[in-house]
């Protein structure tokens, strides 16, 4: 079992998991080392939203296949840490010091706060928690640590106690039939180049500084703009929308990316991502800084942001969950220039163009 660390550099404020546990790059593509398993900073509130307006647009829940997708993410990050000889003793000798090493690094990704409660070798583990990130997928956060452990399907009910939750994770069947080998791998590459800023004491990256940890609480903040964000695997959102699509065809991407714009237009509308509460007054200049959210959040790095006219033109290096960038660039957009307008994508090797007209 190679543990993942937990403290926090005292000088720099960030997480020394992401000095001797990740890997990153100068477009801020982050990775973890034991799996090529990408990562971006999501905002909360976001993911909360593309789910419910889906759902609200479809008519149908999709709970299920997201909480499947995600809990597979985690299962096979926990798999990562037990390969080899000392990960097979660990499930064997002290499975229950896996679950306590997920409460302690639960922390660095900014889904709140976890102890294990109460463990039954191969049947159940139950969890307390606070400040989830969000309810369901929190569920798949102990579910796939639980299925990585006891190497078995399982289910997780969860209440609210108090100001927190409780999640009981609990052994039971197979898996589901209808998701069988049909969720997207978790994979990612590194393009920019390996040298950038890191900080002197700890080696973590000089630009995940603008993000604020509280341990305490469970939660990562951005320093600028006040906005909770999580650190999830992009495969959780990119495999629900790849479900959609199988199902219900591919115009399913074209609402993915209506959603996603209309809840970017109303952020930037509102000045929620005004530094200092203030917007820059010249229009490049604002359409620079509201995409430039897309590197500091490690989900690609805008090289090109061009704006002719009425045309927008952005060229996204290393993309990550392509539908939520073109509905950033097209939200973006419409707040900026207070119009409506549509947006085209166009994915060339690791190269995604994206196109906005009024």
């Amino acid at each position: 079992m190679r543990p993942l660390s937990s403290g926090i550099c005292e000088y720099c404020g960030v997480p020394n998991i992401w000095a001797k546990n990740s890997v990153l790059d100068g477009d801020n593509t982050s990775l973890q080392k034991m799996i090529p398993m990408r990562g971006v900073f999501y905002e909360v509130e976001e993911i909360s939203r593309l789910v419910e307006g889906l759902e609200r647009e479809l008519g149908i829940p999709l709970t299920s296949i997201i909480f499947t997708a995600h809990k597979r993410a985690v299962k096979r990050f926990f798999q990562g840490t037990l390969e080899g000889v000392t990960g097979a003793l660990a499930r064997a000798a002290v499975p229950g010091a896996i679950f306590k090493q997920q409460a302690r690094v639960a922390p660095s990704f900014g889904v709140g706060t976890m102890s294990v409660a109460a463990y039954e070798r191969g049947s159940r583990v139950v969890v307390e928690a606070s400040n989830v990130w969000h309810e369901r997928l929190f569920a798949a956060d102990v579910a796939g640590a639980f299925e990585a452990v006891e190497r078995s399907e399982c289910e997780v009910d969860f209440q609210r106690v108090g100001d927190g939750f409780r999640f009981v994770a609990q052994k039971n069947g197979g898996e589901r039939e209808e998701y069988r080998n049909r969720l997207l791998p978790m994979t990612g590459t590194l393009m920019g180049t390996p040298e950038y800023p890191r900080c002197h004491e700890c080696g973590s990256p000089v630009s995940f500084q603008v993000f604020r940890w509280d341990r305490d609480l469970g939660t990562i903040t951005e320093r600028d703009n006040g906005q909770r964000v999580v650190h999830q695997t992009i495969a959780c959102f990119d495999s629900m929308l790849q479900e959609m699509v199988d199902e219900l065809g591919e115009e399913m991407r074209e609402l993915a990316v209506r959603v996603h714009a209309d809840y970017v237009r109303e952020k930037v509308s509102s000045g929620v991502y005004d530094a200092g509460g203030e917007a820059a007054g010249d229009t490049d200049r604002r359409l620079f800084d509201y995409l430039s959210l897309i590197r500091r959040r490690c989900m690609g790095n805008p090289i090109l942001i061009d704006l002719t006219g009425e045309e927008l033109r952005v060229n996204i290096r290393n993309p990550a969950n392509e539908e939520l960038l073109v509905g950033r660039v097209l939200g973006t957009y419409e707040a900026v220039m207070g119009t409506r307008a549509s947006a085209r994508g166009e994915l060339s090797g690791r190269m995604l163009r994206v196109g906005v007209r009024s």
